[in-house]
């Protein structure tokens, strides 16, 4: 059994959210972030399918993908995504990329 820590809540670790994105899918071809209907983020090795939003808010077809993982609020929260699309991995790291360069200017103008 692991020791507890007392009065100490959990270990955080702060890692840039585009690392950790490259991270995740170091060894894919080509990754995929989709959001569903019901705000759930997934990440996928291949291009998914359709979200429907009559099957349930959070179904997704993954057609042809053998990995996929649910993305954690702390994560997709920054990631601009509308609900039942799709978006691939460099597409978004380029936009995470962009917003960091945005609000570097904003806090230090030269």
């Amino acid at each position: 059994m692991g020791e507890k820590r007392a009065g100490k809540g959990p270990i955080i670790i702060k890692i840039p959210l585009a690392k950790y994105l490259r991270q995740i899918a170091k060894d894919w071809i080509t990754p995929y972030v989709t959001k569903t209907y019901g705000g759930q983020v997934w990440i996928s090795d291949e291009n998914p399918g359709k979200c429907f939003a009559d099957e349930g808010l959070n179904y997704i077809e993954f057609n042809e993908s053998d990995i996929f993982y649910k993305l954690p609020k702390e994560v997709h929260q920054h990631i601009d995504l509308e609900t039942g699309c799709h978006k691939s991995l460099p597409v978004i790291l380029k936009e995470i990329k962009q917003k960091e360069s945005s609000e570097l200017e904003r806090i230090d103008p030269k």
